[in-house]
């Protein structure tokens, strides 16, 4: 990735022929301007020049340094030839061995950690350097200029961005190419590439893996590349106890505590210095959830009999007997409300003793002995409706006989399942009457630890907030604890039969 880029406005002044000699170096000028396009101003830069022959990467025939500061416009000038020689002298260059190319490298830090770069061939060059072995030296000429402008990714030739490099000779003598001097046949680009994909983070997994995250958001895992562990080597022998070191200075601690009682404590070292802290009272805490009901206080005395009621409405008068007498050998009785009643028989012929009458069964006949005569008892009337008929078969051990409504039975088997409710209760609480305890002793819903109430006696149960009244007709029983719900609420029961 390219942190900055060089605009390279560099100018190559070449000395004018003369019939002295011409000085080994030639001016330079670039302007400096960071990835956002802003320009780099008054800040110091390291830049080493590299003069190669035959190609771009050719042979190297002289490299130099130099170390300058930007000005207000980001630009650096300079003359190559005048730096810090790495190697050989520009002096020992023959230019007739041409073509040569300018490499540039810069360290927008001003080091020597050159991290952008760029090669220029030095084309349409006068070589007044050559010139001035030449055997017929001409007038003095133009200088030539090379120019480097900036092409931004996206626009012009460039599709990533990169360099124009225009050139010309200066015919005003201004030291700048003006648009009217460039040779447009000698124009070039030099075009940046498509930006790699770098890592940008490197993640040990602890598991002998790692993780490269790469600058387009996409990452890869390798395999374990945990190797084998080396054999042990052999012990070497026990190293002799070292000295004892001195004994280190005592530290000061803390020789007692004294709760000032109003929220501060103060601390006594050992040096006799002391340390108060600020108060350290924290707020109230929150109130907490209602405690479970305690048991029901002993019964109080009773209360003074209250005074006595208004006397009540006689009722009506019941029937009396107003007469009895015998007719034959009956009793009759004679009611206030004009009624007579025969009570039957009350004595035999005098002397003779009332014969023994016994009743018995054959089939659907019960017979009176002694001439009391028989009764069918077989659907005398042959009316279904004021009678019930058995069914024609015997039941099963456990069956029920159970009516459709209409005067008919059958044999029934009751279900299995236990007809009842379950309510659940505070730990310790007690059941209704009548209702089985089940100790659970935990939490099973709410904050509070329940227990079980169960019965096999058919009912409905409903919980209500606690101080609610049940609906009519519903029993109330008290818990007064949040036991069916995720919160702190109490509930109480209801009870319908």
């Amino acid at each position: 990735m390219r942190l900055f880029f060089l605009v390279l406005m560099f100018n190559i002044f070449w000395a004018a022929i003369t019939s002295a000699q011409a000085p080994h170096k030639f001016s330079y000028q670039a302007v400096i301007r960071n990835q956002g396009n802003s320009l780099v101003v008054n800040r110091q830069v390291g830049l080493r020049f590299t003069i190669l022959r035959g190609n771009a990467n050719g042979v190297i025939v002289y490299c130099e340094t130099h170390t300058t500061t930007t000005n207000q416009n980001g630009m650096v000038s300079l003359e190559i030839g005048a730096g810090t020689a790495l190697f050989n002298s520009i002096s020992n260059i023959n230019w007739a061995q041409g073509p040569y190319f300018l490499k540039t490298e810069t360290d927008p830090n001003g080091g020597v950690s050159y991290t952008i770069s760029g090669t220029t061939q030095m084309l349409s060059v006068p070589y007044a350097l050559y010139a001035e072995t030449s055997a017929n030296p001409g007038n003095p000429g133009y200088n030539t200029i090379i120019k480097n402008d900036p092409v931004y990714p996206g626009t012009g030739t460039c599709r990533f961005g990169g360099f124009k490099i225009s050139f010309g000779l200066d015919l005003n003598r201004n030291n700048i190419l003006d648009g009217n001097e460039i040779e447009n046949s000698l124009t070039r680009f030099v075009c940046n590439g498509k930006d790699g994909k770098g890592i940008i983070s490197t993640v040990d997994n602890g598991n002998g893996t790692f993780t490269f995250t790469y600058t387009d958001g996409t990452t890869f895992t390798t395999s374990n590349l945990t190797g084998p562990m080396g054999a042990i080597g052999p012990q070497g022998p026990a190293g002799q106890p070292g000295a004892t070191g001195p004994q280190g200075i005592a530290g000061i601690g803390i020789v007692s505590t004294v709760n000032n009682s109003n929220g501060t404590y103060t601390f006594n070292y050992s040096d006799g210095s002391s340390f108060t802290t600020g108060n350290l009272t924290g707020p109230a805490g929150a109130i907490g959830p209602q405690g479970l009901q305690g048991p029901a206080g002993p019964a109080g005395t009773n209360g003074a009999i209250g005074p006595q009621g208004p006397a009540g409405t006689n009722g009506t008068n019941g029937v009396s007997i107003t007469n009895s007498y015998v007719q034959g050998d009956s009793l009759f009785v004679v009611l206030s409300n004009g009624q007579t009643l025969n009570t039957g028989y009350v004595r035999g012929p005098m002397g003779t003793a009332a014969p023994t009458q016994t009743l018995s069964q054959n089939g659907s006949n019960i017979t009176l002995s002694n001439g009391g005569g028989t009764v069918s008892i077989n659907d005398a009337d042959s009316n279904p409706t004021n009678e019930l008929e058995l069914p024609a078969t015997a039941g099963s051990a456990g069956q029920v006989l159970t009516t459709n409504g209409s005067g008919s039975v059958y044999w029934n088997t009751p279900s299995s399942s236990a007809a009842g409710a379950v309510m659940y209760i505070y730990n310790d609480q007690q059941c209704p009457a009548g209702w089985t305890k089940q100790e659970i002793n935990v939490q099973i819903w709410g904050v509070t630890p329940v227990d079980a109430c169960w019965t096999t006696q058919p009912c409905l149960v409903m919980y209500i907030y606690n101080g609610q009244t049940c609906p009519s007709g519903w029993i109330f029983h008290d818990i007064s604890a949040a036991v069916i719900n995720e919160s702190t609420i109490p509930v109480d029961a209801c009870i319908k039969y």
